[in-house]
C-alpha cells in the first residue's frame, strides 16, 4: 500500500496556487536548513528507524542528498541559500565517508553515485573553483574503471550520469578517456540473445541480475 493513513498527511482538494507551492518550497528548505547540524548531520523520521536515530552523508538516504537538493533549488532561483553555509555543510561530510563505507564489506572501496564521496566532491569543486577537489573527482572516475559493479546507485553507470553533470571544461576534458572506457564496460555487459533481444547483466553484491537494456 502506497498510502497509509497512519504514516501519511491526508490530502487536500484545492485549487493550483503557485505562490502557495513557492511559498511551501521555501518553508521546507528552510527546515532543511535550520535542521542540519555538522556532528550529527540530519535526524531520521521518527516513523523510519527507531534503531538510526541520524541518516548518513550520501545522497541516497543521507545528509549529501538533501544538501545537493537545496543546493538544485538556489540554482534554480527558487529559494535563497547561504553558498559558504552550504560549503561549509558538504565539507563537514567528507570525514565521515571513509568511516561509513568501512561497513559495506566488498562494496567498501567502490565510486559511487549514491553512497560515495563523489558527488560531494563535484558539488564543493562546482561551489568552490578548488582545484584540489577537481584532482579527487578525477581520482575517483579513474577508480572506477576497475570496479565490477554495473548498476545506477553503486556503480558505472552512476559515475557516468555524475560525469555528464560537470561543467568545467578541463575537468570534462580530462574525464573524457574515462568515460570512454567505462561506456566500453557497459557495452561489454550487454549479452544478445535470440529473438534480437539485448538483455543487461546488472552486478551487485557478487550476484547479476538479468534485466531489459
Amino acid at each position: 500500500m502506497l498510502f497509509s493513513t497512519a504514516r501519511h498527511e491526508p490530502l487536500e482538494v484545492q485549487a493550483w496556487d503557485k505562490n502557495l507551492v513557492r511559498k511551501t518550497v521555501v518553508d521546507i528548505a528552510v527546515q532543511g536548513v535550520s535542521a542540519f547540524s555538522p556532528s550529527a548531520l540530519y535526524p531520521a523520521h521518527p516513523l523510519d528507524d527507531a534503531d538510526r536515530p541520524h541518516l548518513g552523508s550520501g545522497h541516497y538516504f543521507g545528509a549529501g542528498g538533501v544538501l545537493w537538493a537545496l543546493d538544485y533549488l538556489r540554482r534554480e532561483n527558487a529559494i535563497e541559500l547561504d553558498t559558504e553555509w552550504l560549503t561549509q555543510s558538504l565539507s563537514s561530510l567528507l570525514p565521515r565517508f571513509a568511516r561509513e563505507s568501512a561497513a559495506r564489506g566488498s562494496l567498501a572501496n567502490v565510486t559511487s553515485l549514491l553512497f560515495g564521496d563523489m558527488p560531494v566532491l563535484l558539488q564543493l569543486f562546482e561551489l568552490t573553483g578548488e582545484p584540489t577537489l577537481g584532482e579527487a573527482v578525477l581520482q575517483r572516475v579513474e577508480a572506477s574503471l576497475d570496479d565490477p559493479v554495473r548498476e545506477m546507485m553503486w556503480g558505472t553507470p552512476g559515475i557516468l550520469l555524475l560525469t555528464r553533470l560537470i561543467k568545467e571544461p578541463a575537468l570534462k576534458d580530462s574525464l573524457a578517456p574515462f568515460d570512454a572506457k567505462n561506456l566500453t564496460k557497459l557495452l561489454d555487459a550487454w549479452r544478445y540473445q535470440h529473438n534480437e533481444l539485448y538483455l543487461w547483466y546488472e552486478e551487485l553484491y557478487g550476484s547479476q541480475h538479468v534485466v531489459l537494456g
